[in-house]
This record gives structure tokens, C-alpha cells and sequence, in this order.
């Protein structure tokens, strides 16, 4: 006959076997997204605004054949979560359960803005252009975000189902509990966010090159053609 000794000093510990994920029904989701209110601004000169552009090093070769900043839209993608209600279920001295109830996720852009040089006659062919560059740069911003919304929005629920609560070793390390909740949320997205941002760039790619540039140049230019054939007629 066998018998089976407990370690006096390795008393069982019920917080070890008890999962706190098991514990927490589906905590409710919200998930919102915007694009933010769109600015305008011309306060700035194409030589303060071609000066301040991050974009500088990379356009040298536009800069070289006198090209000038005329106008630019700005974007700020921002991804946030908030854990807005949630539990705390003491399991024994050495664990306790944190079990999130509201998780609240924001998708989306801040302050878009479009910026147009100060030196454009706002009834110029030129001005009409550089307007139309800047907004379809916007509505790209706005297309790439309605294409990865949806994928965000499956790998969120899929993260909040899959890990439901966390386990710390008392009431005081809650908030240390829910900060570690946010960061794997956004852990979870991040291979998305990163191709999301990618495919931004290419998009944008397509219109900030010389090829582009040369093609809008080359509008106003016969637009003042015609005008001045029309004029003399």
C-alpha cells in the first residue's frame, strides 16, 4: 500500500488551478471608428511648407528639377483601447482574477488636416489642382481605413474572446492587470495596423511622384492654353 505525502511547506493553492478566463462571460465590445473633421489651412508659403515637410530627403529629386511643396494633407492614425467597467473576484491570498465587462476600442484618424501654400491665387488653375492632389489624398486615407476596418474589428473580438481576464497576485495590481490587457489588445492588431500603414503609403506613392506631378503641371498648362486662345479669338 502506497500513501501519498503532502509537503507542509507546499500547501495546495487554489488560486494556481482556478483560470480566471473560464470565470468571465463574453465581456461586451464596442468598437468605434471616424475620420475625423477635416481643416483647411493656408497660412504657410510653399518654401515654409517644402522646409517643414518630413518628406524632403525623400522628394530630393523633385526639389532638384524645382519642384515646391504646394500643398499637403496630414493625417494622424490613432488606436486606442479603454477597459471601461470591470471586476475584481479574490481567489484566494495569492490570486485574484481581474474580469474585464466593457472593452471599448477607437479606430480611425484625429484632426485630418489639408494644408494649401499661401502664394496660390485661390482662382488659379493651380490653386483648383493642388486642391484636388490634397483631397485625394484624403480620400485615400478614407478608403484604406473602411477596407482594414473590418479585419480590426474580427481581431479585436477574437482577442477579447480568447483571453477574457488575467490573473494577478492581489487587488492591488488591478490597473497593472487592465494596462496589460490594452497592450495585448494592441499586440493583436499590430501585424494589421503595420499593413494597414503600408498599404497607406503605397497608395499615397501613386500620387506623390514626378510622373504625377508633371501630368497635374501639365493640366494648367493647357488650360491657360486654351484660355488664351479663347481670349484672342
Amino acid at each position: 500500500m502506497f500513501f501519498v505525502g503532502i509537503n507542509p511547506a507546499r500547501a495546495w493553492n487554489a488560486g494556481e488551478f482556478i483560470s480566471c478566463h473560464d470565470m468571465n462571460p463574453m465581456p461586451e465590445i464596442r468598437i468605434f471608428s471616424s475620420f475625423g473633421k477635416l481643416t483647411y489651412h493656408h497660412e504657410l508659403s510653399s518654401a515654409e511648407m517644402t522646409s517643414r515637410s518630413k518628406t524632403v530627403s525623400q522628394n530630393k529629386e523633385l526639389l532638384e528639377k524645382g519642384y515646391f511643396i504646394d500643398g499637403q494633407a496630414k493625417r494622424n492614425m490613432y488606436f486606442a483601447s479603454q477597459i471601461l467597467d470591470a471586476r475584481v473576484k479574490r481567489i484566494d491570498k495569492n490570486a485574484t482574477c481581474v474580469l474585464p465587462a466593457i472593452v471599448e476600442f477607437f479606430i480611425g484618424y484625429q484632426k485630418p488636416e489639408i494644408y494649401i501654400a499661401n502664394t496660390i491665387d485661390k482662382n488659379s488653375c493651380r490653386y483648383a489642382v493642388v486642391m484636388r492632389h490634397e483631397q485625394a489624398h484624403q480620400q485615400i486615407n478614407k478608403l484604406v481605413l473602411e477596407h482594414f476596418l473590418p479585419l480590426l474589428s474580427r481581431e479585436l473580438s477574437r482577442a477579447v474572446h480568447d483571453v477574457k481576464a488575467v490573473k494577478v497576485s492581489d487587488r492591488s495590481k488591478a490597473n497593472q492587470g487592465l494596462e496589460d490587457l490594452n497592450l495585448y489588445y494592441k499586440a493583436r492588431v499590430q501585424p494589421i495596423i503595420d499593413a494597414f500603414t503600408e498599404t497607406l503609403n503605397e497608395e499615397h506613392g501613386k500620387l506623390d511622384n514626378l510622373t504625377n506631378y508633371q501630368m497635374e503641371n501639365q493640366l494648367c498648362r493647357d488650360f491657360e492654353q486654351k484660355r488664351h486662345i479663347n481670349s484672342s479669338e
